[in-house]
């Protein structure tokens, strides 16, 4: 199984698919992208909807987060802390950190997936999709799932 890291403030955050999801852990938290769903352990605040594009065709879903992320100690596995474009499992990704504004996992799910792309950030996720899409939260004990159709 590939793990990779990504420098994050004054940590990392470690990446790796399990069982077809991508998985993405911070020290506070942990966050699963699936086709058809994300899922938030721990940080979850709230959600916003904005259409975008001439005609309406596009939708932006911002998830915010409690606090920030908080990148964990170094990691063993292969470490970036510039800008890459990588690969794991069947997610495409790419980390761009820009100095003094913050770092930023852009994440590709493959083919068939309800959204186009997802982005985290300091202390949040943007997911864009068609707007067509209705998004629903559903709450378990500490975790939130965002749930596409």
């Amino acid at each position: 199984m590939k793990r990779v890291s990504f420098k994050w403030g004054e940590g990392y955050l470690i990446v790796y698919e399990e069982r077809g999801d991508l998985m993405v852990e911070a020290a506070n938290s942990r966050i699963a992208f699936s086709p058809r769903e994300i899922r938030i352990e721990g940080l979850y605040e709230g959600m916003r909807e904005y259409v975008e594009g001439g005609r309406g065709e596009w939708k932006i879903v911002y998830i915010d987060l409690a606090f920030p992320l908080q990148g964990v100690e170094r990691p063993r596995d292969v470490a970036f802390s510039g800008k890459v474009d990588t690969y794991v499992g069947s997610y495409g990704l790419s980390y761009t950190s820009l100095e003094g504004v913050g770092s930023y996992l852009t994440v590709y799910p493959p083919p068939g997936s309800l959204y186009d792309h997802g982005v985290v950030y300091d202390d949040g996720i943007a997911l864009r999709m068609l707007s067509r899409r209705k998004v629903y939260v559903m709450a378990e004990d500490n975790t939130r799932k965002i749930i596409l159709l």
